[in-house]
């Protein structure tokens, strides 16, 4: 059987072939949160079919797939829930709950209204198609309303969703690690275009009939846009995906080690008067232990509030006590690198990098401007 492929069929298939294949790598993919994970994977199967459904309708690859036509028309009205759904319990590190089965109503309302377009004999469907294609086809008064309905449905809640990750950045910003504000804001601008992509085609939906604007050529472009979103987002789990699967966990106002400002001068106290920093092994966790906090929290201290790293802060406190030994002269009993490693340095590379980025100068530089 020979066919004609489309170039706006070629593309949709590319989009469902991606959608499927980010799925994989969601499925196989270590979980963070295992319930937002498996909402994740849901809504990319469910784009893909969408895409698949819809490249049928712009070629003549349904006569290989007959069957394949019109069986997402329900499913639109599953995206923005379960989008909600996945960031809930992501954001919130929860199951979910019978009390969320009140976002699928929608869904189950219009499977019901649209139960008869996925079984209806293939010439049936094929006539419907052909119509359509000839711009012949003009939906019901009620089928308008049910994509009216939709569209509302899907901005209500993809906004709603954006506003809240934008107030929970904002309450929890100062308490959580930077890596997890860095995740928090990915999901929020992937939503946000997201929106901003659905307001417009609803804004364009909207006013199509009065430029007299073909339904093909506009949602023809518009799944277009659904391809060009998949191949970012699978760009995007590559590139950061700790945005999609690593474990978001809310904290409170109030840290363990009481203020943020509070454990800043229990961190420095400690540095000064225990010098944890002379272990050559000292880590994160073992130096959180120490001043009484989790390493989520001092994790959070070093690189949102003192904008440094735990290596660096504390190779700074080594090479200053490196310091104070050659100002009392040390260096003519021990070598400089023997003072450097008495000081937790375990690498001579190191130790030159960072005493230069602290005196702009090399230790040699410094004792020389010492004797003068």
């Amino acid at each position: 059987m020979s066919f004609t492929l489309s170039i706006w069929s070629l593309i949709l298939l590319i989009g469902c072939i991606q959608a499927l294949l980010v799925a994989g790598v969601a499925m196989f993919k270590k979980p963070g949160h295992q319930t937002s994970q498996y909402i994740l994977i849901g809504l990319l199967l469910i784009f893909a079919v969408i895409l698949f459904d819809h490249s049928l309708r712009l070629s003549e690859l349904y006569l290989v797939f007959p069957y394949g036509l019109y069986i997402s028309d329900a499913l639109w009205y599953l995206i923005s829930p379960l989008i909600w759904l996945y960031l809930i319990t992501r954001v919130e590190n929860r199951s979910l709950q019978f009390r969320d089965a009140w976002h699928f109503i929608p869904y189950v309302f219009f499977l019901f209204m649209y139960r008869h377009l996925p079984f209806l004999p293939y010439g049936q469907k094929i006539e419907i198609l052909e119509q359509y294609q000839q711009n012949d086809f003009h939906y019901s008064t009620t089928v308008d309303i049910f994509i009216g309905i939709m569209m509302l449905q899907i901005q209500a809640y993809l906004w709603y969703s954006y506003r809240f990750l934008n107030r929970y950045i904002r309450n929890f910003k100062k308490n959580a690690s930077g890596n997890e504000i860095q995740a928090l804001i990915g999901i929020k601008w992937i939503i946000f275009t997201f929106a901003f992509y659905f307001l417009l085609e609803f804004s364009f939906s909207s006013i199509k009939g009065l430029f007299d604007i073909p339904n093909q050529f506009t949602e023809n472009w518009s799944l277009v846009m659904w391809t060009l979103f998949l191949i970012v987002l699978a760009f995007k789990m590559i590139q950061h995906p700790a945005y999609f699967f690593k474990k978001i966990r809310p904290v409170s106002r109030k840290q363990e080690g009481g203020p943020v400002e509070d454990l800043e001068r229990k961190l420095i106290h400690c540095m000064e008067a225990e010098r944890p920093y002379l272990d050559k092994d000292l880590t994160l966790p073992q130096l959180a232990g120490l001043i009484q906090t989790s390493s989520h929290h001092l994790s959070y201290l070093l690189n949102g509030k003192m904008n440094t790293s735990f290596y660096r802060f504390v190779n700074t406190y080594r090479v200053r006590d490196v310091a104070q030994k050659l100002k009392a002269g040390e260096h003519r009993q021990l070598s400089i690198f023997g003072l450097a490693q008495g000081s937790g340095f375990k690498s001579k590379a190191s130790f030159y990098s960072f005493f230069k980025k602290e005196f702009g100068m090399t230790p040699k530089a410094y004792i020389s401007e010492l004797e003068q």
